[in-house]
């Protein structure tokens, strides 16, 4: 499974399908970006030979999509690399960090929201995100969110079916406001699904968990 991920990452833009026409290219994430890198890393190629959990990741406002191999853990956080490193990391499946997409989200604080959406409970949340500017100047934006859960959904994951809570989160402060909404999976205690806004210059992201590397 990785080689055909790696034989899609040299493609730019290019639409590496399953058959069931689920994304399963393992594109450069700056590729997607920016257009042009196509770079495979040592770092990447480092993570072959054992089986890897992959993320399904649509960058919305770019119109494009592709999967992410996890490359480490660290207690609840894990850590998702593009061919040429680029990454997103979660925790319990919320998105905290992104690199290789332009302006960094170097740190989200999530844990009220978190907290609310793995308990399925309604409620009010703050959440702060930390920027890096282009002058590498970190940037703080608090926002106030309310969370709702709205019913149990049906799930179709690439490698299984299931049924997760649909929970919806509406946050702004005096300049941005945005949506997410997630599919929390009860049992394991994590999101499965979900769109995420990572900031106003990536704009929202969508996840799914995809199995494993070589399924």
């Amino acid at each position: 499974m990785i080689k055909r991920l790696l034989l899609c990452a040299a493609v730019v833009l290019s639409a590496c399908s399953s058959s069931d026409g689920e994304p399963t290219g393992l594109q450069s994430a700056l590729a997607i970006a920016r257009g042009a890198d196509t770079t495979v890393t040592p770092r990447f190629m480092a993570l072959q030979g054992t089986p890897r959990p992959l993320m399904q990741i649509g960058l919305i406002d770019a119109g494009t999509a592709g999967t992410m191999v996890l490359e480490a853990r660290n207690g609840p956080y894990e850590h998702y690399i593009s061919p040429n490193a680029a990454s997103m990391t979660f925790n319990r499946g919320m998105l905290t960090q992104t690199y290789g997409f332009g302006e960094a989200l170097v740190g989200a604080e999530v844990s009220q929201s978190l907290g609310l959406i793995l308990r399925g409970q309604s409620g009010s949340a703050d959440r702060t995100h930390t920027y890096l500017g282009g002058d590498d100047r970190q940037e703080f934006r608090t926002f106030r969110c309310t969370l709702r859960p709205e019913g149990m959904r049906q799930v179709q994951l690439p490698n299984r079916n299931t049924t997760a809570l649909f929970m919806r989160e509406n946050c702004r402060n005096a300049e941005f406001a945005f949506e997410n909404i997630y599919w929390v999976e009860q049992g394991r205690g994590e999101i499965i699904q979900s769109r995420q806004w990572a900031g106003p210059n990536l704009g929202a992201v969508s996840t799914r968990r995809a199995g494993l590397s070589n399924e």
